[in-house]
């Protein structure tokens, strides 16, 4: 019984494979086959591109971040010899925070904080700030 079972297959595939029809839809299961492995090969590599270019584009803005953060404490380190020259006068320090934000182009606002009653004359909070606002530069206290 299993041989003239195994015996009809045989005899069908041969006859499949002599006639055109046999060979036509070999090829296209192949062709189908390829094109399901070219599609998750090709997937795999996108994703493995994608992951490697958001962790370079990720590194570079840290490294921008990290450049700005040592800019703007360089900055503040250059100045402390103004603020500590000009601690006497409190109203000087509103042009001590100009000065501070007009010498880097980075930063866009700063204030220099005294702790309460420093300068009791000025209230509790003292807080003289920086900024610029189209193109210039304004101060303003904003300690209350």
């Amino acid at each position: 019984m299993a041989a003239k079972f195994f015996h009809s297959i045989q005899r069908f595939l041969r006859e499949l494979t002599s006639s055109g029809l046999g060979i036509i839809i070999s090829a296209a299961l192949l062709l189908g086959l390829l094109s399901v492995l070219q599609y998750y090969y090709t997937r795999y590599l996108m994703h493995e591109q994608i992951e490697k270019r958001a962790e370079r584009e990720l590194l570079i803005k840290a490294v921008i971040i990290n450049n700005t953060l040592t800019s703007a404490e360089n900055t503040m380190q250059e100045h402390l010899w103004d603020i500590k020259n000009n601690l006497s006068n409190p109203d000087s320090m509103f042009a001590v925070t100009k000065r501070l934000i007009a010498s880097n182009d980075n930063l866009v606002g700063g204030c220099i904080a005294f702790v309460d009653n420093y300068y009791p004359q000025k209230g509790r909070l003292f807080e003289p700030y920086a900024y610029k606002q189209d193109g210039q530069l304004m101060v303003s206290q904003i300690g209350s």
